[in-house]
């Protein structure tokens, strides 16, 4: 008899009731309702991390274009001058971010991990 892991019960729920996941280096995961809020903590984030504007954000969508350009949208609208890549994840990246996933990068922020807050 087949048994589903804790986490996978979770993301099956997560899915079911349309939540979104966000989720950053420091391995916390935030579970949101809506993809509307789930850009808004993600632009949130990069503040956080020391984004600056004019800095390249680059953004690697798997199937998730629509969601990069709402991300784009939303950065644009709080930093005007921030540069964008957006392609698409390949191979292990696509694994990961799996279908709809965004994966974001950006210049100037610092490590959140080992406390190292200067930039």
């Amino acid at each position: 008899m087949y048994r589903d892991t804790l986490r996978e019960r979770e993301e099956k729920q997560v899915i079911m009731m349309n939540y979104k996941l966000v989720s950053d280096s420091s391995s916390n995961v935030y579970t949101l309702s809506g993809a509307k809020k789930a850009v808004s903590v993600l632009v949130d984030m990069l503040g956080e991390r020391g984004y600056e504007d004019g800095k390249l954000i680059r953004v690697a969508h798997c199937f998730g274009e629509e969601n990069a350009n709402a991300f784009k949208a939303a950065v644009l609208a709080k930093y005007p001058n921030a540069n964008f890549v957006i392609e698409h994840t390949t191979g292990l990246c696509s694994f990961y971010a799996e279908a709809g996933g965004l994966m974001i990068g950006f210049e100037g922020g610092y490590n959140t991990n080992n406390n190292n807050n200067e930039h």
